[in-house]
This record gives C-alpha cells, sequence and structure tokens, in this order.
C-alpha cells in the first residue's frame, strides 16, 4: 500500500474461536532493505510499536546512514530504522489499521511493559452474604375493600375519604420479598481481557400478604452462574468472546393471592 492511500479487505474471517490477525511488511521508501514485520490482533483496538532493527556495533553495525548488513540480519528479524506505529481502531465491527511514523506515548503504548501495563489491571472481589427487597403495593385486603366498598354502595352513598374503603385504596403493604444470599462478584481485568464472574447462591420470593407463603425457591445450588470474557477493555464496541448462564432448579407456587398481589403490584408500578 504506498504512502498516503487507503486500501479495504473484505474475507470470510477466522474460523471459530480463532483470532483475527493481520501480517503487516513495513519498508522504509528511500531503502528497501530496512524493513519490518508486524502480526496485528484485528479484535483488539490498541496502539502498538514497530519494533526497529537491534543491531550492535561487535556484530558489524555500519556507520550512522549507511544501510545494515544484509547477510547477518535474519529474515525475520526487524531492518528498519525509522521507528512506526500501528494503531488499531474498532468502528462497527471494522477494524481500521494505520500506520504513522514516529514513536507513541507511554500511556498509549501497548507493546511497551512498566507502569501503563499495572495501571489496567483490576482485580476486584465483592460478596454479600444476604440481601432482601421488599415490594410494596397500594391498597388494603381485598376482603376488607370488597366488603366495604359493597355497604358503602348498599347505602347509596360514595365512600368518604376517613371510610375504610377510602383508607384501604391508599394503604400500603409489603405484597412480596425476593432474599437473595451468597452474591458474589469477582472481576480480573488486564491490558487485553477482562472475565467476570456473577453467582447467586440461592434466591427465595415470599408473599407476605394477604397470607404469607413461599412463592419461588431454588432447590438445587447454585441459582445463577455466570461467565463473560470480553478481549477489548480499551474500546466502546463491546465483543464479548465468552458467555455462559447455568440456572439451578426452581419450585414456583402459584395461587390465587398471588396473582391478585402481582396484578396490583403491577399497577403500584406504572407511571
Amino acid at each position: 500500500v504506498p504512502h498516503g492511500e487507503r486500501v479495504a479487505f473484505a474475507g470470510r474471517g477466522p474460523p471459530d474461536g480463532a483470532t483475527a490477525r493481520v501480517r503487516l511488511t513495513l519498508r522504509h521508501v528511500e531503502d528497501p532493505d530496512e524493513r519490518a514485520v508486524v502480526m496485528v490482533d484485528l479484535g483488539r483496538a490498541g496502539v502498538f510499536r514497530v519494533p526497529l532493527w537491534t543491531g550492535s556495533a561487535a556484530a558489524g553495525t555500519p556507520a550512522t546512514g549507511s544501510s545494515p548488513p544484509k547477510v547477518q540480519i535474519r529474515k525475520r528479524q526487524s531492518t528498519l530504522r525509522v521507528p512506526a506505529v500501528v494503531t488499531v481502531e474498532l468502528r462497527n465491527r471494522v477494524a481500521v489499521v494505520t500506520i504513522t511514523p514516529g514513536v507513541p506515548s507511554l500511556s498509549d503504548d501497548d507493546s511497551s511493559g512498566g507502569s501503563p501495563e499495572d495501571l489496567r489491571t483490576i482485580q476486584g472481589e465483592l460478596r454479600v452474604g444476604l440481601l432482601s427487597v421488599a415490594l410494596l403495593t397500594e391498597g388494603g385486603d381485598p376482603a376488607t375493600t370488597s366488603a366495604a366498598a359493597g355497604a358503602a354502595g348498599a347505602s347509596g352513598a360514595s365512600a368518604p375519604p376517613g371510610s375504610a374503603a377510602g383508607v384501604g385504596r391508599r394503604r400500603r403493604r409489603e405484597a412480596f420479598t425476593v432474599s437473595l444470599a451468597g452474591l458474589c462478584v469477582d472481576v480480573n481485568q488486564s491490558a487485553r481481557r477482562r472475565d467476570v464472574d456473577f453467582q447467586i447462591r440461592d434466591v427465595q420470593v415470599d408473599l407476605q400478604n394477604p397470607t404469607r407463603d413461599v412463592v419461588l425457591k431454588n432447590t438445587t445450588r447454585p441459582f445463577l452462574q455466570t461467565h463473560s470474557q470480553r478481549d477489548d477493555v480499551r474500546t466502546l464496541d463491546v465483543h464479548l468472546k465468552q458467555m455462559q448462564l447455568t440456572f439451578g432448579e426452581l419450585e414456583v407456587s402459584v395461587t390465587g393471592a398471588l396473582l391478585e398481589q402481582a396484578r396490583l403490584l403491577r399497577r403500584s408500578l406504572a407511571p
């Protein structure tokens, strides 16, 4: 590809499980003998430094400005003397590779080691023994509300604000209690990869009103276990290489009281 021009390449891509890579051969415009070979991963955004010629004076290094010896340099060894940078960007699932002369900054260079690599490394763990959430509904006991409304209808008058029917419509009750036990989140992130493990050991949903009942509970552990692996952690174009979801066995109890409380809950959550 001549300097300053753009060329588009397309293909079927690598097989499942393989990583898409491209092999670039960089040559100096004025001296074709100066060249370097770079393997670029197309599934990850980053900035990479092109390797330069690392000859030594003892091995017969030529003077400054002359070409490196052709016989003493191996075929795969870089003979390039001009620093260059390869930048990979992901735009709508398309890899854009740009080659520019110069030296990358320390914060953007993916091929250098040291502190930038440590700054992008994250290891975290979060554990919660028990978490309970109460779901409230507006409305009284259906039997009490119906009886009060029937009495008001028989007298031919609407229920006053302080009556049992008026209070019942505005009363808040705890309809369900959702309990989660054994929550655990593990995050391991490096410069090129992020692994997240999430687990819920036990789950239980209790009906609190008008009668107490267990409407959902897991019978095998864990209730939920997930694992996700993301290759590129530096771009907004999220690419999950692997995602696993594992559910345990559940027992569910469906009754008329459950359906009535679910209806009230849906009405209470409606804007």
